[in-house]
């Protein structure tokens, strides 16, 4: 899969900025978020029910040194995003 950082300028250099809406998955959770992207879409405003679980991944607790791999494979992924939209936590 291409990365964030071939995806979004391709995304940018098709469509106008008003055209577009990024957040992300991380954020998706938050009727704040939800009610921009309803907005965003022109869709009416409704109520979410975070209190369902569809298709929900069973946690798993890995280790310190499982998580360090992790990290470091998706730390240019996150630094991109972080230069390109700030903190993500905070849109």
């Amino acid at each position: 899969f291409p990365s964030h950082d071939i995806i979004v300028p391709k995304i940018r250099s098709v469509f106008p900025e008003e055209d577009i809406y990024f957040n992300f998955y991380e954020n998706l959770f938050n009727e704040k978020i939800i009610d921009e992207l309803l907005e965003f879409l022109s869709l009416p405003k409704r109520s979410p029910r975070f209190d369902k679980r569809v298709n929900e991944s069973k946690y798993e607790i890995i280790d310190e040194s499982e998580r360090k791999v992790v990290r470091a494979y998706y730390a240019e992924t996150y630094n991109y995003i972080n230069r390109e939209f700030g903190d993500i936590y905070s849109l």
